[in-house]
């Protein structure tokens, strides 16, 4: 018995799983399951489901899940036998059967396989090129890809543009440091971002002493969300580096089209995601040091956010603290809105805990629109010299000012989880959350109750 799943959503979508002869497949969140499902899609139990292949038949059986287990519709309960066609829905996961291969002979042993046939994000045919460097499978969901057709008629902003083997499709942003363009490995079909230095006189030694780090920092960090790197190279002498490509651009993008705050839902979630990845890699002992809502990269599955943390070309490993040849006595760097007080003081040392204030900052500016402080506007600055008022400048606020209790500017937001907010942003390191995992724990009991 062959049997072969097409993954229509989820993370893992565009995806086939191809199962071998009398195989038995445990299909959930745990460790021991076969084919693993998200952590963080919380309906899908750690062993969710299980296909038993025998020779003639393939059989559906849920493992008494929580949230149940959905054949065609119908949530099933005992034994299932699946026909070609079939569809099966957990959690934000769908597959459909689309072929089942009996053996009379019952010959068996062979281990399923995945990965075998990606589909073209916009024919949705097969992408015959996806595997052709090998790497199809371990890049597993951080990429999309174009079938060899849909590639050759591909139209983009930047017809002509290399860099490497790489051809620039659009310019997604700039900053001071490099562009960023989306791209398309010609070889494969795969949809990535491109990440180059900026070149002439941006292109300081500096500059590409951090290019270097954020390189060697996203090639040691593996985690769901935190933005997978999958190349790096020089091109004309200027380092870049290719990640996956998000196509529904950062959490500060959620404001901006919904013009409001985003809803306490999808703005907990978010940052529930970001809290994960930060503490996988403060468990590395990385600090972030730029963690601000331009920096949580979003992807959209199945109607469900994914949360990514981008740019850690600013990160720094915390256990040598001091020794980094990239920050001298009193200088500071990030975006100071976003920063906790003691690395705009101390930045050469700065811990986990400011990373966590600046997803405090983040996570209020994301439920309110708003931030914590009482800026002044550029006419309120314009009136003070005419009448002789001084205001405080924006890195004396963030240093001295308590910021406003989040109930004072979103009233709606439940009391509970305003606290967890407000504790996040308190200017003493010993009264924030101590850990991202703390943190998020937190969220989590505020939202319950």
């Amino acid at each position: 018995m062959k049997v072969t799943l097409t993954i229509d959503t989820g993370p893992r979508a565009g995806e086939r799983l191809v199962f071998g002869e009398t195989n038995t497949v445990i299909i959930g969140r745990g460790a021991e399951a076969h084919v693993k499902l998200p952590d963080d899609d919380h309906i899908v139990s750690r062993k969710h489901m299980l296909l038993r292949m025998d020779p003639q038949d393939c059989v559906l059986v849920d493992l008494g899940s929580t949230n149940g287990t959905y054949f065609n519709g119908q949530r099933v309960s005992g034994e299932t036998k699946l026909k070609e066609g079939d569809q099966i829905r957990v959690g934000v996961t769908a597959f459909t059967i689309t072929d089942i291969e009996s053996n009379d002979a019952g010959a068996g042993g062979a281990d399923f396989q995945t990965g075998e046939i990606w589909l073209c994000r916009k024919c949705r045919g097969m992408a015959e090129n996806a595997n052709v460097d090998g790497r199809a499978a371990d890049i597993g969901g951080a990429a999309s890809y174009l079938c060899s057709g849909c590639a050759k008629d591909l139209k983009t902003e930047l017809d002509g543009l290399r860099v490497g083997p790489y051809r620039l499709l659009r310019l997604l942003g700039q900053g001071t440091m490099g562009v960023v363009y989306e791209a398309l490995d010609e070889q494969t079909g795969r949809f990535l971002a491109l990440k180059q230095m900026l070149p002439g006189a941006a292109a300081t030694e500096k500059v590409a002493k951090l290019f270097q780090r954020e390189m060697a920092v996203l090639q040691d960090l593996r985690h769901r969300n935190i933005v997978r790197l999958i190349d790096h190279g020089a091109d004309d002498g200027r380092y870049y580096f290719v990640s996956e490509y998000l196509d529904q651009g950062d959490a500060g993008s959620l404001l901006k089209s919904r013009r409001s705050a985003a809803s306490v839902a999808e703005s907990s979630s978010v940052i529930g995601q970001v809290l994960d990845g930060l503490q996988y890699a403060h468990d590395r002992s990385y600090v972030h040091r730029d963690i601000k809502p331009q920096n949580m990269l979003l992807s959209a599955t199945g109607g469900q956010l994914t949360a990514k943390i981008a740019d850690f070309g600013l990160a720094k490993n915390f256990a040598a603290a001091g020794a980094s040849f990239m920050t001298r006595h009193g200088e500071s760097a990030g975006t100071l809105l976003y920063m906790a007080p003691e690395q705009i003081t101390n930045f050469r040392y700065v811990k986990p805990t400011a990373d966590l204030y600046s997803t405090g900052i983040s996570f209020y500016y994301l439920l309110t629109g708003k931030l914590p402080f009482h800026f002044p506007s550029p006419l309120d600055r314009v009136l003070g010299g005419l009448f002789g008022k001084k205001h405080k400048t924006e890195l004396a606020i963030v240093l001295e000012d308590e910021p406003i209790p989040l109930l004072d500017q979103a009233p709606s937001i439940p009391e509970k989880l305003a606290a967890v907010v407000d504790r996040s942003v308190r200017k003493k390191e010993q009264a924030r959350y101590q850990s991202a995992g703390e943190m998020k724990q937190a969220i989590e009991e505020a939202l319950s109750e």
